[in-house]
């Protein structure tokens, strides 16, 4: 699931932030899409706190826990809508789980080392 993160955000930069994402979703949003929002929102807060107490072990679990979420949003959002608008934003979302992935892969190396 998280390899089709990767492939479909691409080169996409995550500018837009877990707020702003956040801020973003409308009652029309689709279900699954505003649960990993949210999830990823609180996961990305959870990494910050989690790597600056040294607390891997917990970050991967985190991450880990996320994997449902994503898998339901797949099976439930089409991430390449036809409206640019909202494709951009599911794009931009890609890119902020690609990047919280990517966070805890350095974490992870971190902690080996260790």
């Amino acid at each position: 699931t998280m390899q089709l993160v990767k492939n479909i955000s691409g080169e996409t930069v995550f500018e837009t932030g877990w707020p702003a994402l956040a801020a973003r979703l409308t009652p029309q949003s689709p279900a699954a899409e505003t649960e990993l929002v949210e999830s990823a929102g609180r996961l990305a807060e959870l990494l910050d706190a989690a790597g600056a107490q040294r607390e891997y072990l917990s970050a991967l679990d985190a991450i880990a826990g996320l994997q449902p979420v994503v898998a339901r949003y797949f099976t439930d959002v089409l991430v390449m809508d036809p409206d640019p608008a909202i494709r951009e934003q599911r794009l931009q979302l890609m890119a902020g789980l690609r990047d919280l992935v990517m966070a805890i892969a350095d974490i992870s190396e971190i902690a080996s080392e260790t």
